[in-house]
């Protein structure tokens, strides 16, 4: 009896393995750029579902170079993809599962260099993004969770050089202030410090300072009070000027200078237009009222 059981099982494991997957009936599919017989795209769809993409999947510039090469399944974008700018440098490059961004992904300038790097889950950012400057250097680094800014940004300039630091939670950004300075820096925490002599200086703190009445009113007064220097609108200047000051524990602005300038007086206006600003809600550490060094960008553009 033990025999024939045995017997039996074996007959049915062998039968299983020798059925043969069904392979799926595929068509080919080229399309063309209107009035041209350049390729515009290139894939295989199911036959009897011409809807559904299986397998390659190829797309092209009106220029003939390769714009997309990926993978379907099922309608899915799956495995290794590659975009590539008109010029045929790598745009950017990853894998997909189930249609999603999944694992590493890369991007670049179109000079070659990298631009971006992370990790993407179920088509989400997660952990540590890095940026990059088209020199290469650095550009910002950025904490994601769940999709989202968490913890703490730092920036770079062109150099390398770290110019700002700035805390978000759950995607809401908590404030930023100047990195860089000619003195020891102290770290407790999430708390940086600098020193400069008798006073302490923090850039990061647990209550950031704040215009009275947020953002929006901080808009407001410098859409309405800013004027646009004559020698940048007659020379057709324009860009993002960079103004660093500190918030002293009284709300009062002090220390304002140049971070980045474009010329025309545009520095000078914005230094004029941060020293016209009414008092501050200051910033607080453990309770106590600190001085924060801060920067804020001011972008002129003619219209």
């Amino acid at each position: 009896m033990r025999y024939l059981l045995f017997l039996l099982s074996l007959c049915i494991s062998i039968s299983a393995f020798g059925q043969k997957a069904k392979k799926l009936k595929l068509k080919k599919v080229k399309v063309r750029y209107e009035n041209s017989k350049q390729i515009k795209e290139e894939y295989t769809v199911r036959k009897k579902a011409r809807d559904v993409k299986e397998e390659y999947y190829y797309e092209y510039y009106k220029n003939g170079v390769r714009k997309t090469e990926g993978e379907y399944t099922n309608n899915e974008a799956v495995g290794y993809w590659v975009l590539y700018y008109e010029n045929g440098e790598v745009a950017s490059k990853g894998n997909y599962l189930k249609d999603e961004k999944s694992g590493a992904w890369e991007t670049y300038h179109q000079n070659g260099n990298l631009a971006s790097k992370g990790t993407y889950i179920n088509g989400i950012r997660k952990g540590l993004f890095i940026d990059y400057h088209e020199n290469g250097n650095k550009a910002k680094e950025t904490n994601f969770e769940k999709g989202k800014e968490h913890g703490f940004q730092a920036i770079f300039d062109e150099e390398g050089n770290q110019v700002d630091l700035v805390e978000y939670v759950n995607g809401i950004k908590r404030g930023g202030g100047k990195t860089t300075a000619k003195s020891t820096t102290e770290k407790s925490g999430y708390v940086e410090v600098y020193d400069f002599g008798e006073e302490e200086i923090y850039k990061v703190v647990e209550e950031m300072p704040e215009f009275l009445g947020g953002d929006k009113a901080m808009l407001e007064f410098m859409y309405s009070e800013i004027q646009y220097p004559a020698i940048a609108k007659k020379n057709g200047i324009e860009g993002l000027v960079v103004v660093d000051f500190v918030i002293t524990p009284n709300g009062n602005i002090t220390n304002a200078s140049i971070k980045r300038d474009i010329g025309g007086g545009c520095g000078e206006e914005a230094i004029r237009i941060v020293k016209e600003m009414p008092k501050w809600k200051p910033g607080k550490q453990r309770g106590k009222r600190v001085s924060v060094q801060f920067n804020l960008p001011v972008r002129f553009k003619l219209e």
